[in-house]
């Protein structure tokens, strides 16, 4: 089978290349490699700060301002030269937090956008934001983020691998303030040294460090550092320095979160009591231990509902809170494909139910370059599964901007003696180990990124059988074109039993080419063009199982507003018959070919209100044809209420039955009467799944850190048996931060 359409990409790409120099007459030259910038931090001395977003205080006079911010978004590398763009940064520090003073001057009759009041909601950077990314250990990979707007709404995160993971369930106490007046709005932080998990250390040491500002007016992002778009948003390769941080860090830091919880689980005699909380310390220099009892999750966000129009397993990321906390270390393997470590797994009995988690242990840390790390946890037995206890062992080794090298290890077993008389064959310890080793290299100025990762699965339960995985890739990141190359391959026995596995007896074959071209020409931002091919064979005897070719075409306007059309030939080669449960049809083995054509607008996600509509056409549907509508859309009345649509129908039609409909449906409605204090109001719907959710949630952080919730949940089925299930929670969290 040929590839039409990537050969029409390809040209595609090379037409606009050879017109690029036309159309992007007027657009800015790219940057070239940026310089290390430098801030010196200035002591606070025994002056006073009181953080109300004024920086009034004669010492704020005294510190380095930081200027010279660099447009990222939308033509890199250009110098804002409007007055209203300017942004200038001062820090100051004493021997427990770090403060941080950030000016935003606007431009005539501008009024700041702050329509988001939620913590840790994404939702801000379509307002206007300061975000403060802090690379603790200069290891180039891992950034803390602080972010507010001029509500003083506040999100805090990590994001790891230079953003290939980003997580906001991280929480720390922090302060900030703001105030506007007509020329500018400011953000006055303070950032202690405990929510930065600052090694310990004597003498003077520096930080990487970034300021990026979102200026909504202009649909603009600057950084304080040059950053090569292609790299990210969060790329702590390109971070400055804040330099002279002299005496931090001393004491050892400990965090204790307990919790209590009461409610009903099901049937109104089934009242709850539970209590159990959270425990962090540091010991040595930079060795952190985390220790959770009877962790309750009431407060999760629901999984966005999916139509399966496969056979394959369907990814959903983590959301839990202790599982995603001081956990960059463990990232391995390749996400949503390939993994020997994955969290899910943990606290899920084997129909992918809930299941008590009675603990869990947590050790990490570094010494030099040496990444290391160790999890314990232990499920509680079931009446359908026997209690499990997860082992995982990592150590990576960073050879600073020149990559790292790194191996991990997995151990899964029963313990039958903690489980329920009335599990039937539950029995044994039956374990399941997993090794792996994993790499990666920089070159040619950070842009040539080569990595890759070898996984072997060991199941003792009946016959002994090893599986194998891994992948290999290679990638150039340029400023206006990137290529990509990749081979993956999954055995049949692979089987990591907390891993992810999305298909086995898998060998695939992938090239990737991405061009965009920066424009002002004809009112554009950008025009963005992609090509890959995909090949996949059986791993065990490398029969063919398919292949796609796909082609796609962006632009972005001024305006904001961003359109895209996708097309793709599809070969897919079904091995054994299958359920397809969207069709209500069984799928019989043997190749089925089709194309697909995709077209769909967004409208600015910095103006009031939002939506976006999609359509995609496919007649790769095992012999069947689809037509799937996608429409989104986002209204905030001011800034206490906003409510969110979301819906997808898929319409499959085959010759042989009448057409099918498959719906997804979310709304949420979100009240914030300030940013303390939020009321969500969420409903979901799955047709294929014949099941309703209802989640209601009152979210109150009463004092720094510490929480209220209030969580109902009702799971609705109206199949053929029609029945409900709720529960009701009231939980209670007190955060201790410490420095003994």
């Amino acid at each position: 089978m040929s590839f039409p359409t990537l050969r029409t990409g390809l040209a595609l790409i090379a037409a606009l290349a050879l017109t690029g120099p036309a159309l992007a007459q007027d657009a800015p030259e790219g940057p070239e490699t940026p310089l290390l910038k430098r801030l010196a931090a200035h002591p606070r001395g025994d002056a006073p700060i009181t953080v109300d977003g004024r920086l009034d205080e004669p010492v704020w006079a005294e510190a380095q301002v930081g200027t010279g911010f660099v447009e990222r978004v939308p033509f890199p590398g250009r110098i804002p030269a409007e007055v209203g763009a300017r942004t200038e940064i001062r820090t100051l520090y004493d021997d427990r937090a770090l403060y941080v003073g950030v000016t935003s001057f606007l431009v005539d009759g501008e009024v700041p956008r702050a329509l988001e009041l939620t913590r840790d909601s994404f939702n801000v950077f379509s307002d206007d934001a300061i975000s403060l990314k802090i690379d603790v250990r200069l290891d180039q990979r891992t950034t803390v983020g602080f972010v507010t707007t001029p509500a003083g709404t506040q999100v805090d995160y990590v994001a790891v691998e230079n953003g290939g993971d980003f997580r906001r369930e991280f929480d720390a106490i922090w302060e900030v303030a703001t105030a506007t007046a007509a020329d500018r709005w400011v953000a006055e932080f303070r950032i202690p040294w405990i929510a930065l998990s600052l090694p310990a250390g004597k003498g003077v040491r520096k930080l990487g460090f970034q300021v990026t500002r979102d200026h909504n007016a202009r649909l603009s992002t600057y950084d304080w550092a040059p950053m090569p778009p292609q790299f990210g948003a969060v790329s702590a390769l390109y971070y400055g320095h804040l330099e002279g941080l002299e005496g931090v860090a001393g004491g050892t830091p400990l965090t204790l979160i307990p919790y209590v919880l009461t409610g009903y689980d099901g049937p109104a005699d089934d009242l709850q009591l539970k209590a159990g909380g959270d425990l962090r310390v540091r010991f040595g220099d930079d060795t952190w231990s985390e220790l959770t009892l009877f962790t309750d999750f009431a407060q999760v966000d629901l999984d966005d509902p999916v139509v399966n129009l496969n056979r394959f397993a369907l990814f959903f990321p983590e959301r839990r809170p202790f599982f995603l906390s001081g956990l960059e270390v463990f990232e391995f393997g390749a996400s949503g494909l390939s993994q020997i470590f994955f969290t899910r797994r943990i606290g899920l009995d084997p129909r992918g139910r809930q299941v008590p988690l009675l603990g869990g242990l947590k050790v990490y840390g570094s010494q030099g370059n040496l990444r290391f790390g160790l999890l314990q946890a232990l499920n509680d037995g079931t009446d359908e599964a026997a209690s499990d206890t997860f082992t995982v062992a990592r150590a990576r080794y960073n050879f600073g901007e020149l990559g790292h090298l790194g191996a991990m290890a997995t151990l899964n077993s029963n313990v039958p003696f903690l489980t329920d008389d009335a599990v039937e064959d539950g029995g044994g310890w039956a374990p399941n180990y997993s090794l792996g080793a994993d790499g990666a290299l920089r070159l040619l100025d950070r842009k040539l990124q080569i990595s890759g990762f070898y996984s072997g699965s060991i199941n003792t339960e009946g016959d002994e059988t090893m599986g194998h995985s891994g992948r290999a890739e290679v990638k150039y990141l340029g400023l206006e074109v990137s290529p990509a190359a990749s081979v993956a391959f999954i055995s049949e026995e692979f089987d990591p039993k907390i891993g992810f596995v999305a298909r086995r007896d898998l060998l695939q074959s992938r090239v990737n080419l991405y061009y965009i071209l920066r424009t002002q020409a004809l009112g554009l931002r950008s025009v963005e063009v992609s090509s890959y091919g995909q090949m996949e064979h059986a791993f065990s005897d490398r029969r063919y199982l398919g292949q796609r070719a796909n082609a796609y075409l962006g632009a972005t306007w001024d305006s904001g507003v961003a359109a895209y059309v996708n097309t793709a030939v599809v070969e897919d080669v079904v091995q054994e018959d299958f359920y397809l449960s969207a069709a209500e049809r069984t799928v019989t083995a043997g190749a089925y070919r089709g194309a697909e054509l995709s077209a769909g607008v967004d409208s600015p996600g910095g103006r009031n209100p939002v939506g976006s509509f999609g359509y995609l056409y496919s007649s790769a549907l095992f012999g069947g044809r689809l037509h799937q509508f996608a429409a989104s859309g986002k209204v905030s009345f001011g800034a206490k209420m906003r409510l969110e649509l979301g819906t997808q129908v898929n319409l499959l039609d085959y010759e042989d039955q009448p057409l099918k409909t498959a719906v997804t449906f979310n709304g949420k409605l979100v009240l914030t009467p300030d940013t303390k204090i939020a009321l969500d109001v969420i409903g979901q719907a799955n047709s294929t799944a014949d099941q309703a959710t209802v989640l209601v949630r009152l979210r109150w952080r009463y004092v720094p850190g510490s929480d209220l919730f209030f969580v109902y949940r009702e799971f609705l089925s109206f199949g053929d048996e029609k029945s409900s299930d709720r529960t009701l929670a009231f939980k209670m969290t007190y955060r201790f931060d410490l420095l003994l």
